[in-house]
């Protein structure tokens, strides 16, 4: 299994990106997992994944009591950032996950840029006034040629315009095996690993941390 505690996570505002079939959710529930161990976590999820998180995760139960799924947290507008701040911080959270921007905020924000900006500009604040550290995982569009060949990059993060700017940190996640590549440039095996792709980070050079046997 993963050494997750190789994984480096800034505080403030996180953006985890990945094409449809990258494994992010069930890497975010890892990580989560892991970082429970030396605080609190919150991951919120409308996927209804919080019946089959042992499934997920591989584990038969809970390793620590410090994390908690939550998939009947509402979703109405922008104000929700405001309005779960509080909460927050009374909860004791050390850090906020939020699972698949895309659906969290649901169809009526499709194409509309102004709301998306905002619903990423109060993550920002919450991260910010709090002091909690808020990762936001995001589901990328699929590239027109190469058959998913090509790894994510920032320009793929167009979500909203304003992720690049407000994100402390932008990590993208690539599978090469998903697409059938066997091997890496160097002829290493690839099967079972994910890389991680550090392309924004304000504490760190951006650069690639290969994740093996990642489940």
């Amino acid at each position: 299994m993963a050494d997750y505690s190789q994984l480096s996570l800034t505080d403030g505002l996180v953006c985890i990106g990945g094409k449809s079939g990258m494994g992010l959710t069930t890497f975010s529930l890892r990580m989560a997992h892991h970082l429970s161990f030396y605080e609190k976590v919150l991951f919120i999820s409308y996927h209804d994944y919080a019946e089959n998180l042992r499934d997920r995760i591989g584990l038969e139960n809970y390793s620590s009591q410090e994390l908690t799924i939550e998939d009947s947290l509402p979703f109405y507008d922008s104000e929700y950032c405001e309005n779960i701040a509080p909460w927050l911080e009374e909860e004791g959270i050390d850090t906020l996950i939020v699972d698949d921007l895309n659906s969290l905020c649901g169809k009526v924000y499709d194409g509309d840029f102004y709301m998306k900006e905002d619903v990423i500009s109060g993550f920002k604040n919450v991260a910010d006034k709090t002091g909690i550290r808020v990762v936001l995982n995001l589901i990328l569009d699929e590239p027109n040629s190469d058959q998913g060949r090509v790894k994510p990059s920032l320009r793929d993060y167009t979500w909203a315009r304003n992720i690049i700017h407000d994100a402390d940190q932008i990590i993208g996640i690539h599978r090469p095996f998903h697409y059938g590549i066997l091997e890496d440039e160097e002829g290493n095996s690839t099967i079972n690993n994910m890389e991680l792709l550090y392309l924004k980070d304000l504490e760190n050079k951006p650069g690639t941390y290969v994740m093996h046997d990642w489940r």
